[in-house]
């Protein structure tokens, strides 16, 4: 079963245009693993936020996006959509 971080990447425009890329893993204060992904454009940056659990009954797939100009403003608005 594919995330839905993962399933991002069959979308054909999906990351055009971006300059750098940064990727990773952290643990979040809710002890969940995050996949984190910042995207750099020229003028913007987005991140992407993923908490993708299928070993939980039901399974848990969540996916938080801020873009903002940027790092910290979009970290705290996909850090919002995440709680």
């Amino acid at each position: 079963m594919k995330s839905k971080l993962e399933a991002l990447f069959d979308d054909k425009n999906f990351s055009v245009g971006v300059k750098d890329c940064e990727t990773g893993v952290m643990i979040n204060e809710h002890q969940d693993l995050v996949t984190y992904m910042f995207l750099f454009y020229q003028d913007s940056v987005e991140v992407f936020l993923s908490v993708f659990d299928e070993d939980v009954p039901y399974g848990r797939d969540i996916l938080a996006k801020g873009a903002a100009d940027t790092l910290d403003d979009a970290v705290a608005l996909a850090l919002d959509k995440l709680e």
